[in-house]
């Protein structure tokens, strides 16, 4: 009898507080991007928020958030391309993981996808999990998917109690809503609970990911079109390299504040308002006088959706100016070409103890008696010879 009572208490006590805690829906933000300063150090961008299970209740997704009573730092970064990576925290279920390296963990996800956002198209795919669920054997393996089959993404037609949106991105609101789901342990974790917040990225207001409205990218003599390359300055100290770039319907290109686009050179620029969709190439001179190798970055400025953005940086290395050596292949004394070809021929005399298979240019070797010591064949000691 008094473990029936029990029971009943505790059941009563569990109810009100799910109660409780559900009251709260609508209270706290919904996730977003946000500024660097609230991301991990490591990190130039990161969500910030809560999504909502009511399995589970909140999740939160940084650790700088009001709310999270955390001394731990965590939060869930977004990289250029979309990828997510990092932890997220449930009071209830602990850690949740976006590393892609926890899917294949056993046992294993039934997806492995990383998770990533596709800020062209809205789509968030992949898989987390619940850090908890590793290991275990129970059947429950902590696996959160964020869209799939029962719950596609893109889709922004909103739950209707019968079917469900997958997690997806406005590219024009900027914000996350819809639903990925982690089995019956978690349930539907809601992302944008709440009415939601403007997505805010660092350091430039513009969210990394897939064709994020402008692709800039400089020439490299060895792997082609690419973010860096390094190159070196002539006899005079100039350099040209090749910039292209790729446009995503935005409009009022320009250089941007603080990017080294040499004044003078045909920087791309429409009118405001003005569609700008056409890439272009143009190739960008500078000039190192110096002696050691300096640096140069390139961006361009643009507006899209009425947002003003800056493209991600390319980097070029300017190595400066060295004069091919001008000496002749000259041997020391009591010594003797391995090639009698190389005397007389630009480089430097290379000493060996026998001549090396295939030919090295310049090498030479001392005559009988003689031995190599700092370059200079020496007369051989009477225990040596």
């Amino acid at each position: 009898m008094k473990k029936t009572a029990l029971y009943l208490v505790s059941l009563v006590v569990l109810v009100i507080l799910l109660g409780a805690s559900m009251a709260f829906v609508g209270s706290r933000p919904s996730v977003r991007a946000v500024a660097a300063s609230n991301c991990i150090s490591t990190e130039s961008n990161c969500l910030s928020g809560w999504a909502w299970s009511s399995n589970i209740g909140w999740v939160s997704f940084n650790s700088t958030d009001s709310g999270t009573g955390s001394t731990v730092a965590y939060d869930v970064a977004i990289d250029n391309s979309g990828n997510l990576s990092g932890y997220g925290w449930s009071n209830n279920i602990g850690w949740i993981s976006f590393n892609s390296s926890d899917l294949s963990v056993s046992p294993a996800c039934s997806g492995t996808a990383p998770a990533n956002v596709n800020t062209a198209s809205g789509a968030v795919t992949g898989w987390a999990r619940a850090v908890v669920g590793k290991g275990r054997t129970d059947g429950w393996d902590g696996c959160i998917e964020l869209s799939g089959t029962n719950h596609s993404s893109p889709d922004t037609s909103g739950y209707n109690g019968t079917s469900t949106l997958g997690v997806t991105y406005s590219s024009s609101s900027h914000k996350f809503s819809g639903f990925s789901w982690g089995g019956d342990v978690v349930g539907w974790l809601q992302f944008g609970p709440t009415a939601g917040y403007d997505i805010v990225c660092a350091p430039t207001g513009v969210c990394p990911g897939t064709n994020s409205g402008l692709a800039l990218q400089v020439f490299d003599p060895l792997i082609g079109w690419s973010t860096s390359t390094v190159v070196t300055a002539d006899s005079n100290g100039n350099v040209a390299v090749n910039v292209q770039w790729t446009p995503n319907n935005v409009t009022n290109v320009k250089t941007a504040i603080g990017s080294d686009w040499p004044e003078g050179t045909n920087v791309p620029t429409s009118g405001s308002g003005v569609s700008f969709t056409t890439p272009g190439t143009e190739s960008v001179s500078f000039t190192n006088t110096g002696s050691t190798q300096i640096t140069k970055t390139l961006m361009l400025s643009y507006y899209q959706s009425g947002i003003q953005h800056n493209s991600s940086p390319v980097t070029i290395y300017i190595n400066p100016y060295v004069a091919a050596s001008s000496a002749k292949c000259v041997v020391p004394a009591h010594a003797t070409f391995c090639d009698p070809a190389d005397a007389g021929q630009t480089g430097t005399a290379v000493g060996a103890a026998t001549c090396s298979t295939p030919k090295v240019m310049c090498e030479f070797t001392c005559d009988t008696g003689y031995k190599l010591k700092g370059g200079i064949c020496a007369k051989s000691s009477i225990e040596e010879i």
